[in-house]
């Protein structure tokens, strides 16, 4: 399905912004997702709403654990999400100060890391979003 994409230079997680990724079910096409990885089995909007703005990221190595990413990991929903480069805060001072780092590949002008997915129906209206997740590892 074509969807229009306007790359920016900045993008906020929190903003729940459209993102083209390409999922293990249809690897030969984009598909549009937007941050924060609803599960499939929210009741309400407001419930789902709150959810997604706790799993824009999942810890890797608890994703077969925690409730909110466990059935997307168990059901294979793997995804890779194209990046030019992101940025990540390295705390220094025992806390204190963080800096941010630009993380991409010198002479790679996009790369891509794994992500989860799901799709998650909101009962009265039957409005469907489709929601991704990056895992992050521990440390």
């Amino acid at each position: 399905m074509p969807f229009d994409y306007e790359p920016v230079f900045y993008e906020n997680g929190f903003d729940f912004k459209a993102s083209p990724i390409i999922t293990n079910t249809k690897p030969d096409e984009f598909q549009s997702m937007t941050w924060g990885l609803i599960p499939w089995w929210m009741k309400s909007r407001k419930d789902a709403e709150m959810m997604r703005a706790r799993t824009l990221n999942a810890i890797s190595e608890e994703i077969f654990e925690k409730p909110a990413f466990k059935d997307a990991a168990k059901d294979g929903k793997r995804c890779l999400i194209p990046y030019t480069g992101f940025y990540e805060w390295r705390w220094v001072n025992g806390g204190k100060t963080k800096y941010p780092y630009f993380v991409h590949l010198p002479g790679e002008p996009v790369f891509s890391i794994g992500g989860l997915w799901s799709g998650w129906t909101e009962k009265p209206t039957g409005e469907h979003l489709s929601t991704l997740c990056r895992p992050n590892h521990k440390g």
